[in-house]
């Protein structure tokens, strides 16, 4: 939740929040999700893996190629 209000200030915009309760349950809400803007992490994996559109946050301290989630092939992913 903290996280969410951190994104909603910087973008200065509503976003839904939708709390999860399990993995299954976030693999679907992934699943049937547009796109999905995350940060390095088990959620961001999940949309790699299902093949939604995802814009993900990079580590600013080490280049592109170093980072922990890093597709070059993949062409649904934007990096930010």
């Amino acid at each position: 939740a903290e996280d969410h209000a951190w994104f909603e200030d910087t973008m200065k915009t509503k976003v839904h929040h939708e709390p999860t309760s399990d993995s299954l349950i976030l693999a679907r809400l992934i699943a049937g999700a547009k796109m999905m803007i995350g940060n390095q992490s088990m959620p961001a994996t999940l949309a790699v893996g299902i093949g939604t559109t995802l814009w993900i946050e990079t580590r600013k301290n080490t280049p592109l190629d170093n980072n922990e989630i890093l597709y070059p092939f993949k062409s649904n992913i934007t990096y930010f």
